[in-house]
């Protein structure tokens, strides 16, 4: 086992932050866990002392476990073919990892799995599209954000937000933000609050230079698609771009 340790595993930039967003000591269920490999990180790096390696599919958790099985960790990593939290016993875990998926995927596997039933304290979350409703979810459903971190790996962008299950009271980060782009930007609450669910609340406090260089290609991106929509286009495609655009440049202006 001593000779396993020795052993590194090399993760992806995102996969890496996602790991480092887990508090140590706690046991983890990672959500599609693909390969295993962001659970052996952990365990190698001492960051948590158990993890549930878990997939809905068979071919990538037979992998899983033939990397387990090399690191020698078999001990440390449970493999389990489920779908979403299926499998995970009450109590088993503290916290889900669950990355590379579409929003309203994710969506429905909290929805299923109710994380808070299974005692789950905190999760890390990467969705992959849909990030304005995915918010919108975690906070109508009182999962309050603790963190988020976004980056740019291969030219595409990533936003990790790490997850408190157990406090359900208002998000306080929610309330400072949306009071200081409303006098920012003289915009309504429902506005404020949907400028935060797009683009996240810590990471337009923080000022992200990531989120700059996002929020900037996004609103050329939305300049062009309404350059070539018909002119006299009212309402649907037109209005959703011309909605989003707005809300880029408001919260580009929070920079200045």
């Amino acid at each position: 086992m001593d000779k396993e340790k020795n052993k590194s595993v090399q993760l992806s930039e995102r996969l890496l932050m996602i790991a480092s967003m887990v508090t140590p000591g706690m046991r983890v269920a990672d959500i599609g866990t693909d390969h295993g490999f962001v659970p052996i990180y952990l365990i190698l790096n001492d960051i948590s002392p158990e993890v549930y390696a878990m997939d809905v599919r068979k071919g990538p958790l037979d992998r899983a476990k033939e990397h387990v099985a090399e690191y020698g960790l078999a001990d440390k990593i449970h493999t389990r073919l489920s779908d979403g939290l299926e499998k995970l016993a009450p109590g088993e875990a503290d916290t889900v990892t669950c990355a590379g998926m579409g929003g309203p995927l994710m969506q429905k596997i909290l929805e299923d799995g109710n994380p808070r039933e299974k005692g789950i304290k905190e999760m890390i979350l990467q969705p992959q599209s849909e990030l304005m409703e995915f918010r919108q979810y975690l906070r109508d459903n009182k999962y309050n954000l603790l963190d988020e971190k976004t980056l740019c790996e291969d030219g595409k962008y990533y936003f990790l937000m790490k997850v408190d299950c157990t406090n359900t009271e208002n998000m306080p980060i929610y309330i400072n933000m949306t009071d200081m782009i409303k006098e920012k930007c003289d915009c309504s609450s429902s506005q404020a609050y949907r400028i935060c669910d797009r683009f996240g609340p810590f990471l337009l406090r923080d000022k992200s230079e990531t989120l700059k260089a996002y929020i900037l290609h996004g609103i050329s991106v939305a300049g062009s698609i309404l350059d070539n929509l018909p002119k006299n286009m009212t309402g649907g495609r037109r209005h959703e771009v011309e909605e989003e655009l707005e809300d880029l440049k408001m919260a580009l202006s929070l920079w200045n």
